[in-house]
Order: structure tokens, then sequence, then C-alpha cells
């Protein structure tokens, strides 16, 4: 069977990987989209029965880290309907939706990870939660603030991070810092989990009954443990639009049977691209997160990256077919200054294409300081 690329997905809105035989007892069908982080979205259809086997394996995730449900957890994360914002951010009386009305769960705060490193800090510090999600780089940003303030958490007994690579720096960092070790998880939102960070382990466990992962060498070939290639996923229960073989474009690779007991194949590392942090001309860091559908409502930005040279100037590398009118940039311009709250200078640079980096991902941002 072939590999299935993103460009397959975004040829025609997928529409020829529709299943024209799906099976009514499966559910409802969603539509979801990726972040676009490299600059073009991918959207799958998925169904009721994918979201059951996302909720298992979210419980399995907590029984695994031995969590006291009943505690409160704090989330600072991208915020793509902007509710969480500071200072108050957003808390709800349980932790999932999905999970409510059979199993009782402490509250959850949430915060929009747009929000600057020290009011994050300040926030978190009012929220008194036992735990933390959060990605890897914005954890590195609250540990190294938190040292270089002398700030304590004493509520805090926790960490679990997600969407990005997690580096050892960082887990030694929280160790050092904090005293405790990190959770991590690998997931990607076409498919959901992939795996999970064992509970007695640094390495991951493959959640394998919800798909088949693959490490695959530069020539197709499967990769033995320890030797890194391309990660590519097959989806085992959504039908209504199978994603069969799908190179997701991460790279990874695989470990050695875990001693932990757990039958399930094990992820020894996982590489790809990390998200830097951009600082602002009074030396704070946040986290930008442009978002795809807010570029596509000024033009048609096909991809966009965008490099931090100095504390006041971003380059801004397009690529936009016929380029953009004056009223384009001008609306352009406005919505990254609002967003990232700061007058920075930009400059645009047009392009017919913005390659992946050599590690095979592509950078939607990156800081060159």
């Amino acid at each position: 069977v072939p590999l299935l690329r993103r460009e397959d997905i975004q040829d025609d809105d997928g529409r020829a990987l529709l299943s024209e035989r799906y099976p009514k007892g499966h559910g409802a069908t969603k539509k979801i989209s990726t972040s676009g982080s490299s600059g073009k979205p991918v959207t799958v259809l998925t169904n009721a029965m994918t979201a059951i086997f996302w909720n298992v394996i979210t419980l399995r995730d907590l029984l695994w880290r031995r969590v006291d449900m009943n505690a409160k957890i704090a989330v600072i994360r991208f915020d793509e309907n902007r509710l969480a914002q500071y200072p108050d951010g957003l808390v709800l009386d349980y932790w999932l939706k999905s999970v409510q009305p059979f199993l009782a769960t402490g509250a959850c705060a949430l915060l929009d990870i747009s929000t600057p490193v020290d009011k994050q800090v300040e926030w978190l510090a009012r929220q008194e939660a036992a735990y933390l999600i959060t990605y890897p780089s914005n954890l590195e940003a609250l540990l190294q603030y938190c040292h270089a303030q002398q700030i304590r958490l004493p509520t805090l007994s926790q960490v679990q991070t997600v969407s990005e690579v997690l580096h050892p720096r960082v887990r030694a960092l929280c160790q050092e810092l904090w005293g405790f070790g990190i959770d991590d998880m690998y997931s990607c939102q076409e498919m959901g989990y992939i795996a999970l960070q064992c509970p007695d382990h640094a390495h991951y466990h493959v959640q394998s009954e919800n798909l088949i992962v693959e490490i695959l060498d530069a020539d197709g070939n499967p990769c033995a443990p320890g030797e890194a290639g391309r990660v590519v996923i097959s989806d085992l229960h959504n039908f209504a639009m199978p994603l069969i073989r799908y190179d997701i474009g991460d790279f990874a690779e695989f470990g050695e049977p875990c001693p932990c007991g757990r039958g399930l194949p094990v992820l020894k590392n996982i590489m790809g691209r990390v998200r830097g942090m951009l600082t602002l001309a009074d030396g704070s860091r946040i986290r930008p997160d442009f978002g795809d559908p807010h570029f596509r409502e000024v033009a048609d930005i096909r991809q966009y990256q965008v490099i931090q040279k100095s504390r006041e100037m971003l380059e801004v590398k397009l690529v936009v077919p016929g380029g953009l009118n004056a009223s384009e940039a001008r609306n352009l311009r406005h919505m990254i200054q609002s967003q990232l709250g700061h007058p920075f200078e930009l400059e645009f640079s047009f392009h017919e294409d913005i390659p992946r980096s050599a590690g095979g991902k592509f950078e939607d941002f990156r800081s060159e300081l």
C-alpha cells in the first residue's frame, strides 16, 4: 500500500478518501483540522467511534499516571476560541466533559498560551493546582522564569507535556527545580493519541488498540529498534475517512520491549519540530501562535513562516499567488502586531515555496536571537 501524504489529503479537500459505505453504527461524523503549522492545514472527517477511543485512552493515561482525579488541574495551551484570556482564564468544574457523566473530577483552569510567561506564572500561582498540562517549550520558559524570580509553586506535583517534542534538558530542569519528573504524550490532530509515556520509564507505549505505527527509513523499509525513521500511521477505527499508512511528517525510533510488562510497542525517542519562544522588546517571552485561519482571512496565503531577527524586527515569509496589495499588507501587519501586543517592524518577503527543515518538519516561527 503506497504511503499517504499530507498533500494527498489536502488535494480536493480529501474527497477521494471519504468512505462510500460508512457504517451507521459508528455514529455521527465531524470535521477536524490541524493547526496549519506548516502553513497548510489538513482537514479530516472523524466519527463518534474515534471519539470513544480518544476517551478510553484518556482514561488509561490518567490511570497510568496515578493522578488524584479530585484535584485541580491547570492547562496552558492554545485557546482557539479565545475564552481563556488573562487575567482570569477559564475555570470549569470538570477535567473532561466527555467523562463527566461517569467520572467525577476536580476543577480545570485554562489559560491561553499567548499570555506572557510572567503573567502565566502569576496566574498559575493563583490557581493552586496539583497538575499542569502545557507545551514543552512553554514549560521550559516557566521553569526558567520561576528559577530566576525565585518563585515556588508548592501545590504543583505533576506536569504533563503535549504537542511538541520533549527535550531531555526540560525533563532534567523540571526535576531539578520542581522536584518531580514530566509525563509526556505523543498525539496528532488527524489520528488522536499515538503513544503515552510509560508510567515507569521515559519512553512511550504505542496505543496499538487504536492504530498501527510503522517507522520507515529513507527507502521505505522498516527501521530496527534504535534506528530513526519516518512515522507512518494507520488508523483502525476511522471508517469515515480511513487514513492508511499516513506519513505524518514526524521522525521517531522504536525501542526494545519494556520491562514494565506492558505488551504495547515502545517508542524510544520522538524527534521533531519544537516551537520557539518569541522575545518581546522588554525581554519577556511568549509562545506565538499566529493561526493559519487568521492569515487566510487576510489574503490567499498558502504558506507562511515568521522569523525573529531582533527584538524589534520580524521577517514574514509568504507564499501568496500575486502577492499582497496595499490593503492586505496593512491588514496583515495590523493583525500580527495586535496578536503579539507589540508594534514589531515587519518585513514581508514573497516566495514560490517555503521548504521544510532538514529534519522534515516545518517551522511557522523561528527565533534567530
